[in-house]
């Protein structure tokens, strides 16, 4: 009985020593700034197995641990993050890998709260997935094909199984609690990442990498662009345009996380945007567009290279205020507590997901574009500071979280969204608000930023209107703006008036000289002889060629007859009145007769056949028989040209007048004329890219029949408006006048015989065509713009 009574008392003297040591150990973390009322999860062992198809990494805890997962791109590797947990003991990192895995480092972030992180390296890009099993988290990887290969290779040689043998585990050892700094292992570097250089000298020259991106903001407006590499690197900066800077960084290279634009136009000062990029060669570009060209001057210590920046005159753009979410009152309320979660990440999921969240999902603008890196997270009743240390180790930014920023987050995104769309998630369920400075991300209450943003807008507006109480104090000096091109009255005037110091300055405008008379004080004199140059410039002319041809095509057609019978003596007979006459001496003295039946044609080609006698009668027949077949076809070419300013309409007229007798009401005979002439107006337009804008007007008027009061005119006219390019030819046609006559003309009943009715009567057939072509062609003239 005594001996088990013993017993009994040494194993409770052994039970309370290992509770003492314990409760030391749990006293001595609460030390690194964890909040004493929340126990500490603990990571016991991290190993590594792999089998056929997969490598898995096995984290063993105490408890249901709540893990975060990140691919990294560059370096490649996947990052767990455990909030509210720490490693039981230091953990020495596994560098003995395999083709898939590399280096596996561990780490615990305790400076804001206690964070265990642990990285683990690829060797190759491969997928991966987290499976709960019981207080343990395993990560499988699937296995490269090179490794299966190799593997495959072994195997047969040496006809033994590869798969299910522990490769390598980290082994726990004891260490002293209490320290508040970040324990770390040695992280080796995946060769495979590092990118190929060149060789010089038979060694090979490895680039530098950019490390750090700063932007910062200080008094009197001034700022500094600071970007940090892991070596001293020559550089060039050059001025590309009037606010543009080019920073290039030779034999450096900056990771893919690292190009994105660093937005600055919020802040006092003369840089509005920072954009780094990547070019070919192991160079790195930065470009540096500024709001304004101010001094600047370049200062490089060791791998920090600095460019400092002079004071900006144009504001800063304001900061809109992020209203808040309808649902804000929801996150008033206490969260939900309950115990530790053991299942799978599924049922985490399921568990998790609060009306908070989703009210938030629904509540994010789907016109955002989101460029982070793409990430799975899972929390629940997680202090929002630890959340913020997370985000920040993923995106490779500072968080600066002002001192009255609390709250808790509990959120499950099974999915992987990107790490900046979170991060807008979690402000906005928590009524904060966040401003980037440079690669430093500050996160305040949404009231702390708005009275900030009130307090620089005041400032500001109180700096201006000092400006511009020292100008109204300014002095004021006249003088005289000459306008070469413009009227001054008229173009530049109104403009002027615009930007005239109120109830101080004074314009006026000498006509006759076409001058400007300015008083004022002298920056706005400046600003006016500015606008003066930007307006009267040379009015560029144009020289349009026109081609004017009027065709024409006549036809006719005549057929007639001409003949005659008389008696008697022939007037051409010496014995005309002269004795008797043959046959008729009766009576006694000179007589004839005759009948005749004239239907000739046009005095033109005719064909005549004369009888002197017929039969040894004293009848004559004189026959004309006459045929006429004409074809004419006529072109009357008009080339006027024409040189006219641009937007002024010119004008060209060719013609005379025709004069005709009109009587007035008291029977007056007046002289009254009009116009036939031909005439071309134009008004060109010269458009920003050299083409000429054309409203063309073409009018020809002609006579076309004279009447007993006045003649009757013909007007051919064509009007269009068109754009063409200098130099370029264009037609207008289409404008046809046809015309088709037919007259017959005889003795009545004789010209209805048949085969002798041609001996009786005439036919006439005209058929005209008229048709209007013109030509034009224009083009610019520009003259030099002198200097005054």
């Amino acid at each position: 009985m005594k001996l088990f009574r013993s017993t009994i008392l040494t194993a409770l003297l052994l039970l309370t020593l290992c509770t003492g040591c314990a409760s030391d150990r749990v006293t001595g973390k609460s030390g690194q700034n964890i909040d004493s009322t929340a126990a500490l999860k603990l990571i016991r062992s991290i190993s590594m197995t792999q089998d056929a198809d997969t490598v898995t990494v096995a984290v063993r805890g105490n408890a249901p641990l709540t893990y975060t997962s990140v691919k990294q791109p560059s370096p490649l590797a996947v990052i767990l993050y455990f909030p509210a947990t720490a490693f039981e003991s230091s953990m020495e990192p596994v560098s003995d890998g395999n083709e898939t895995i590399g280096a596996i480092s561990t780490a615990e972030l305790t400076e804001k709260g206690h964070t265990a992180r642990i990285k683990i390296a690829l060797k190759s890009d491969v997928s991966y997935k987290v499976v709960r099993d019981d207080a343990d988290l395993k990560v499988v990887f699937a296995r490269s094909p090179a490794e299966k290969a190799a593997e495959a290779a072994l195997s047969n040689a040496d006809d033994t199984p590869a798969g299910g043998v522990a490769v390598a585990a980290l082994e726990v050892k004891d260490t002293a609690s209490g320290s508040a700094k970040v324990k770390t292992g040695v992280e080796e570097k995946n060769p495979s990442t590092v990118p190929a250089v060149a060789k010089q000298g038979g060694k090979a020259i490895r680039p530098s990498w950019v490390n750090r991106i700063d932007f910062s903001s200080e008094e009197a407006g001034k700022s500094t662009v600071v970007i940090g590499t892991t070596r001293p690197i020559e550089y060039t900066l050059t001025k590309t345009a009037d606010k543009i800077l080019e920073l290039n960084l030779l034999e450096t290279r900056i990771p893919k996380y690292r190009r994105r634009p660093l937005i600055t136009t919020r802040f006092p000062s003369a840089v509005d945007m920072i954009i780094p990029s990547q070019s070919p060669g192991n160079t790195t570009t930065f470009a540096i567009r500024m709001r304004e060209s101010v001094p600047y001057f370049v200062e490089q210590t060791d791998d920090i290279l600095m460019i400092h920046f002079e004071a900006s005159s144009i504001p800063p753009r304001p900061f809109d205020p992020s209203r808040l979410p309808a649902w804000q009152s929801a996150m008033t309320k206490e969260p939900q507590s309950g115990p530790a979660l053991d299942g799978p990440v599924q049922t985490v999921s399921e568990q998790a997901a609060v009306p908070e969240a989703e009210a938030a999902r629904a509540y994010m603008k789907p016109g955002k574009h989101y460029t982070g890196q793409k990430i799975a997270l899972d929390f629940y009743d997680t202090d929002i500071k630890n959340v913020f240390r997370i985000l920040m180790q993923i995106s490779g930014n500072n968080f600066a979280v002002d001192k009255d920023v609390t709250g808790k987050v509990t959120l499950s995104l099974d999915n992987p969204v990107p790490w900046d769309q979170v991060l807008d998630l979690i402000l906005k369920m928590n009524g904060l608000g966040k401003i980037k400075e440079g690669n430093i991300i500050r996160i305040a209450r949404q009231e702390t930023l708005t009275k900030e943003e009130e307090q620089i807008r005041a400032k500001f507006e109180a700096r201006q209107k000092a400006r511009q109480q020292v100008k109204a104090l300014e002095p004021l000096t006249t003088e005289y703006i000459a306008v070469s091109y413009s009227n001054a009255k008229n173009d530049i005037l109104p403009h002027l008036e615009k930007i005239i110091t109120k109830d101080r300055g004074s314009l006026s405008v000498d006509e006759r000289t076409n001058q400007i008379i300015i008083t004022d004080t002298p920056d706005k004199i400046a600003k006016a002889r500015r606008i003066v140059q930007q307006i009267d410039k040379v009015t560029p002319q144009v020289i349009i060629e026109a081609r004017i041809v009027e065709t024409s095509t006549n036809f006719s057609k005549e057929i007639g007859t001409k003949w005659g019978v008389n008696g008697g003596i022939d007037n051409s007979d010496t014995n005309a009145g002269v004795g008797p006459q043959r046959g008729f001496d009766v009576l006694g003295g000179t007589y004839g007769w005759n009948m005749a039946m004239n239907l000739p044609t046009a005095a033109a080609g005719t064909i005549g056949i004369n009888f002197a006698r017929i039969g040894g009668s004293a009848l004559m027949l004189d026959a004309q028989l006459m045929a006429m077949e004409s074809l004419q076809q006529g072109k009357i070419i008009s080339a006027p040209k024409v040189v006219t300013l641009d937007n002024k309409t010119a004008m060209i007229k060719q013609g005379f007048e025709y004069p005709y007798q009109e009587k007035d009401d008291d029977g007056d005979i007046t002289i009254e004329f009009k116009e036939i002439d031909l005439k071309l107006e134009v008004t060109p337009h010269i458009t920003s890219d050299n083409r000429i804008s054309l409203k063309v007007l073409i009018s020809k008027k002609d006579i076309y029949v004279l009447t007993e009061e006045a003649p009757a005119l013909t007007t051919k006219e064509a009007q269009t408006e068109l754009l063409v390019n200098d130099g370029e030819t264009f037609v207008i046609g289409g404008i046809i006048k046809s015309n088709t006559t037919f007259t017959e003309a005889g003795v009545p009943g004789l010209m209805k015989i048949p085969f002798l009715r041609w001996l009786f009567k005439s036919d006439k057939k005209n058929n005209t065509k008229e048709e209007l072509l013109i030509f034009i062609t224009p083009r610019i003239v520009q003259l030099e713009q002198r200097k005054m």
